[in-house]
């Protein structure tokens, strides 16, 4: 079989299995395709009407609850799977650090006692369903516990430096999650790349462990701050200003956060003052 016919095969089982995972994870949000544009790429690929070199990976997300925690199955499909392995991790705002890198690693170990040529996301669903609990004796407690009436009502804010931010996947999980835990805010895409949420201090850092939990190669909160006016907002909603960017660069940075009422962080972000 020639190198092609191979990877015909392969992109066949790949959209099979996609199709069995649509029929097990219905409803919406629960099965969500990274480029809703690569089915077809991929259809016409197998129709000989796009060549091999243009085709992307499959990648998409798999949104679970489990015990109340919301749990994120990534998954990355080379043109060669089943016969070569699949990209997969586990990331949960209910984990910490070491508690990631612990499933990660036993995600790893169980996929690779997988037969080569043979789909198993569906098998690294169940394990996960079933294991995950497991890796939730260390956490910590107020992540879980129902939100309190006397929690602090007052706004609380954060601001995050990355080294960069590129990648699709993160930007939409940055927007996605704040959107889920009612947080406002901004990111600035590029590099350096920069976030803001605000809201409830409890949901901010609900927020700040699953985006820390990705893969970064450096990211850090550089100020934390509470409003003293209870419930009182700098930004709207949550966005990108990847486009401000673009067109007018750090000074459409620096007249953004003084029209935010935030021009104060730029010396924390940078170690001078803008002006």
């Amino acid at each position: 079989m020639d190198l092609n016919n191979h990877v015909e095969n392969c992109v066949e089982l790949q959209l099979s299995e996609f199709e069995m995972l649509g029929s097990m994870f219905p409803n919406k949000g629960e099965l969500e395709l990274i480029d809703p544009g690569v089915i077809s790429d991929l259809q016409d690929f197998l129709a000989e009407r796009l060549p091999r070199d243009k085709i992307s990976k499959l990648e998409y997300n798999i949104n679970l609850t489990i015990m109340e925690a919301k749990v994120i199955i990534s998954v990355a499909l080379p043109d060669t799977y089943p016969n070569t392995p699949a990209q997969i991790s586990v990331h949960s705002g209910h984990l910490g650090r070491t508690k990631h890198s612990e499933i990660n690693l036993d995600l790893r170990n169980f996929q690779q006692t997988m037969d080569p040529g043979t789909i198993y996301i569906g098998s690294i669903v169940e394990w996960v369903q079933e294991k995950f609990p497991d890796y939730l004796s260390f956490i910590e407690a107020n992540v879980l516990a129902p939100l309190m009436e006397t929690e602090d009502k007052r706004t609380f804010r954060m601001w995050i430096h990355s080294h960069h931010i590129y990648s699709k996947t993160k930007m939409k999980n940055i927007e996605e999650w704040a959107r889920e835990l009612n947080l406002n805010g901004f990111f600035l895409p590029g590099k350096p790349g920069f976030i803001c949420v605000e809201g409830l201090e409890k949901n901010c850092n609900i927020w700040w462990q699953r985006v820390r939990a990705m893969n970064w190669q450096k990211i850090s909160c550089k100020l934390e701050e509470h409003d003293e006016v209870q419930k009182f907002r700098s930004f709207s909603n949550i966005a990108s200003i990847k486009a401000a960017s673009d067109s007018s660069g750090m000074k459409a940075f620096i007249n953004y956060l003084e029209e935010h009422h935030s021009s104060h962080v730029f010396k924390d972000y940078f170690g001078f003052d803008g002006k």
